[in-house]
């Protein structure tokens, strides 16, 4: 193996320092570069959303709230289809401002809305034909948010439609 391999071949472990060395200067560039262009990438920020109930609808009874909490109230406990209600969701960064363009997505309860906040961060999304089925007392509404330089923010349980 010695004769025929490159042991023999002066070529080849005279040049493999060289070629070694070549190899580890470019990877150092290469990790200089990458470094450098590190201090430009930012990571994505964490959305900061709240909820404030404004007005709300229903056949036979009356809608009222408090934040993200709906609070439906009719005698009985029949399946209600025609839950309406508008609600104001603000949508702003870890230190309070306002994010302009972000996308607010409200679904569940057999119904989805969706809108873009305004230059306030705030948007008044108004909800249609949302439904309580027949003997349950709650029914929830997943709110997803997007805003470009933002994690998605997502909560399962976001709006909270409840029978008193």
């Amino acid at each position: 193996m010695f004769k025929k391999g490159w042991f023999m071949d002066k070529r080849g472990v005279e040049a493999l320092p060289m070629r070694l060395i070549i190899i580890v200067v470019v990877a150092a560039v290469v990790l200089a570069a990458v470094l450098a262009m590190m201090k430009y990438v930012k990571p994505p920020g964490t959305l900061q959303v709240s909820y404030e109930f404004l007005e709300g609808s229903v056949s036979g009874g009356s809608v009222s709230g408090s934040g993200s909490v709906i609070m439906v109230d009719v005698d009985g406990m029949q399946e209600l289809d025609d839950i309406a209600f508008k609600i104001k969701v603000k949508v702003s960064d870890t230190n309070g401002k306002p994010i302009s363009g972000a996308t607010v997505i409200l679904s569940g309860a057999g119904t989805a809305a969706a809108d873009k906040t305004g230059p306030n961060g705030e948007v008044d999304i108004q909800v249609e034909n949302a439904k309580l089925l027949e003997n349950k007392e709650t029914a929830y509404m997943k709110v997803e948010v997007k805003a470009a330089g933002y994690n998605k923010y997502i909560d399962e349980e976001g709006i909270i439609i409840k029978r008193i």
